[in-house]
C-alpha cells in the first residue's frame, strides 16, 4: 500500500488518531513497506478500533 499526504511529516485523515499524534513518528520512512508502521493509530488504518476507542473515550464524558 501507498499512501500520499499533503502535509510532509504529518499524518493523513479526517479522523484524530487513537495512538499516538498527527506527527509522522520520525524513525519510520514515509513510503515504503516500513512506512505501514506510521499508519498504525489513524482511524483509516483499523476503523474498528479507533471507533471503539472513540467510544470509550465518551463514556467517560458522561
Amino acid at each position: 500500500m501507498v499512501l500520499y499526504f499533503f502535509y510532509p511529516l504529518k499524518r493523513g485523515g479526517a479522523y484524530p488518531q487513537f495512538l499516538g499524534n498527527e506527527n509522522w513518528p520520525r524513525n519510520i520512512p514515509q513510503v515504503g513497506k516500513d512506512a505501514e508502521t506510521g499508519c498504525i493509530g489513524c482511524g483509516w488504518y483499523n476503523f474498528e478500533i479507533w471507533r471503539n476507542t472513540l467510544n470509550q473515550k465518551l463514556t467517560e464524558f458522561k
